[in-house]
């Protein structure tokens, strides 16, 4: 896990970061995409603060980004697939029927 204070008592990230790329989405954006991209960046950023993740290893997701993109087909969505495997399609699917079955409250959820 990362430290992210300095012997100093100093953060080693700018504080303000984050918000400053979020603060950056267009004001054209509809309500909802700025929530969910803010949500995603902040998310993005606080998962590569906490695993002090390296240039290398960025580029290593990039271009296993990039794969997954390239090997798609009209018919063969490898996007939706990989969404499959992380388990992300199927908590999509199935968070709303919980809510709906009474078998998960709000504020079970924290929501």
């Amino acid at each position: 896990m990362s430290t992210e204070q300095q012997p100093s008592g100093k953060s080693r990230f700018d504080p303000n970061f984050t918000n400053n790329v979020i603060n950056a989405i267009g004001p054209a954006t509809d309500p909802r995409s700025r929530q969910l991209l803010g949500s995603l960046i902040r998310h993005v950023h606080d998962f590569a603060r906490e695993n002090e993740l390296t240039i290398d290893e960025w580029m290593a997701g990039v271009k296993f980004i990039n794969s997954i993109g390239q090997i798609s087909t009209p018919i063969r969505n490898e996007g939706q697939r990989i969404s499959d495997v992380i388990g992300l399609e199927s908590y999509v699917s199935l968070y709303p029927a919980l809510f709906e079955s009474g078998n998960l409250t709000h504020s079970q959820s924290g929501r």
